[in-house]
């Protein structure tokens, strides 16, 4: 048996209104600390100075027995390779000098 076809009706559905939310005001108590700042001296030994010379500069493309030399002493644990630069149109590496 078949069974009846029945139409139904399209029910208009209301669009929802949004609403800010709400957040619940916390009141905090600070407490003021009334201390001395004092600032910390360092010994003039303990400054590093600007004068200090961490890096070595070799030119990337320079005579070979330079680069003979460099690669022992990375070699070695002298220097480590930290990145390269370039200064108008010559290209140089930078080594970090290890102190051991």
């Amino acid at each position: 048996m078949a069974k009846k076809r029945v139409k139904v009706q399209a029910e208009l559905i209301q669009p929802i209104e949004e609403q800010p939310k709400l957040r619940p005001v916390v009141k905090q108590t600070t407490k003021k600390i009334e201390a001395e700042v004092k600032p910390i001296e360092k010994k003039i030994d303990e400054r590093k100075s600007t004068t200090d010379n961490r890096f070595e500069r070799h030119k990337a493309f320079g005579d070979l027995v330079k680069k003979v030399e460099i690669t022992e002493k990375v070699k070695q644990g002298l220097l480590k390779w930290m990145f390269y630069g370039i200064d108008n149109d010559n290209g140089y590496q930078y080594y970090l000098k290890i102190k051991k």
